[in-house]
């Protein structure tokens, strides 16, 4: 899990010392990792994106430094996600109540067909 690996990492970074800042893509499976997050640092500052792809620019990234606690840190994760299924198939997951899988990460498929 990531928690374990952050807090053995960075002791020092506390909730009360230390924004995150996320560009986690929007699917429902990275709840959890957003869920845990904010569980432990409170509420993230979310930079975008779509495939975990960072979208905010110049001016979202100025905001979000604006928001670190005095003499604090700033902890920015930036995650993407590639499903498998049941059957083992990288890209596809299954979804709860659906029939068959599903593409994960579906802006990540469509970026590397479209340079492909």
């Amino acid at each position: 899990s990531l928690l374990p690996l952050l807090r053995n990492t960075l002791p020092h970074f506390t909730s009360a010392n230390t924004l995150v800042a996320t560009s986690v893509c929007a699917d429902e499976i990275n709840a959890p990792l957003l869920r845990n997050l904010c569980d432990a640092y409170d509420q993230p500052f979310s930079l975008g994106g779509l495939a975990g792809i960072p979208f905010s620019g110049v001016s979202g990234f100025g905001a979000c430094v604006s928001h670190v606690p005095e003499d604090g840190n700033l902890l920015v994760i930036v995650a993407s996600h590639v499903g498998y299924d049941g059957r083992g198939r990288l890209g596809k997951v299954s979804r709860p109540g659906q029939y068959g899988s599903s593409g994960a990460c579906g802006a990540a498929i469509g970026a590397l067909k479209a340079v492909q």
